[in-house]
């Protein structure tokens, strides 16, 4: 509700949001009054029961075996300590039957997450490099709750060193492609290679540490600008400085403290194109044989997407670079441009030899 707090407002949906907290709050006090009463009624019980029992053991002991009183005191002794530990056993068991549900639905995501489970790759395993070309051969993606494949026999050819821009309509694969690329999922049937080499199993987890990813809304860390460079590495400022150079990112040292301006909660205190121009920095530094851009200008305005599009431009022949995007003005300069739609490529065109 907090999320959407614009669009309840311009919708004069408060009431509605209300009413609906009221009754998630309602739902939840009913349930907690209930297993509160279960409880108590389970103690109250045990305990009436402890006290009947014990009235019955020296009702039957003095007036049916006649059982001298100092031989029953023990007895009672007994009872009275079994008591609490029955009481503490029955809550619980009351404790276990209030989160038993949940518990099976933990129990079924672990069983769901090992069973997804990825071979490790080698933690000193040295990052991929890309000499020649990254080459998808009929690659098709299903996703289970889809009829329609998410890609359709894909066919495409990164040339190292190449800039390639992936345009098409929503639903046409587009991201789905951007993940077979980074290594992210395995392709169902065809396959991917790097240099000739098939990217499976543990290479192809090998190969995420050689691909940087710049997404639409990029992840900030609410910490300084460096911080968010590193993300826990050692990098030298200097190195710093001209990974946003490149990144045409020049405006950090127009900031109050320069790299060490806190930029907030998820860089609430920058633009959307600075933060773009950040994560480009950030990407940058890890010396990608990969990069690949998700929409990096789709919600820009004028400036800040075209100072985006020249940090993008300056990459060209430095290294390999994948665009997506659906603005016909980041096919300028592009090696190749290939158009998506209903998981197919429909068309590549190519500008100039790669």
């Amino acid at each position: 509700g907090f999320a959407a707090i614009r669009a309840t407002k311009l919708l004069g949906r408060e009431g509605a949001e209300l009413a609906q907290l009221d009754a998630a709050s309602a739902h939840l006090r009913t349930l907690q009054a209930r297993y509160e009463r279960t409880h108590a009624a389970g103690h109250a019980l045990l305990q009436t029961g402890g006290a009947a029992a014990l009235a019955a053991i020296f009702y039957a002991g003095l007036a049916v075996w006649h059982v001298p009183l100092a031989a029953l005191l023990p007895i009672a002794f007994v009872v009275a300590r079994l008591v609490p530990m029955l009481a503490a056993l029955q809550q619980n068991a009351a404790s276990w039957h209030h989160v038993r549900s949940s518990f099976a639905e933990v129990q079924a995501l672990l069983a769901a997450a090992r069973a997804a489970r990825e071979p490790a790759a080698p933690g000193d395993a040295p990052p991929l490099a890309l000499t020649d070309a990254l080459v998808l051969d009929d690659v098709s993606v299903r996703y289970a709750d889809r009829a329609a494949p998410a890609l359709d026999a894909v066919s495409l050819r990164l040339a190292v060193r190449s800039t390639t821009v992936i345009h098409g309509p929503s639903g046409a694969g587009k991201s789905t492609l951007a993940d077979v690329l980074m290594g992210l999922i395995t392709p169902d049937s065809g396959r991917m290679t790097l240099d000739g080499r098939v990217l499976d199993g543990a290479a192809r987890i090998a190969w995420r540490r050689s691909v940087a990813y710049v997404e639409q809304s990029p992840y900030l860390m609410h910490a300084s600008i460096a911080d968010n460079l590193a993300m826990g590495r050692t990098i030298a400022r200097a190195d710093m400085n001209a990974a946003l150079a490149a990144a045409s990112a020049g405006f950090v040292h127009a900031l109050p403290e320069g790299v060490d301006t806190i930029v907030g909660d998820n860089g609430v205190m920058l633009s959307g194109g600075e933060r773009q121009r950040i994560a480009l920095a950030r990407a940058l530094l890890t010396a990608p044989a990969l990069i690949l851009f998700d929409e990096p200008t789709s919600a820009l305005d004028p400036a800040n997407e075209s100072a985006v599009r020249h940090a993008i431009a300056a990459l060209a022949g430095q290294t390999t670079v994948v665009v997506i995007s659906h603005r016909d003005a980041m096919l300028a300069g592009a090696d190749q441009s290939i158009a998506m739609d209903g998981g197919c490529v429909v068309g590549t065109v190519t500008s100039r030899t790669s």
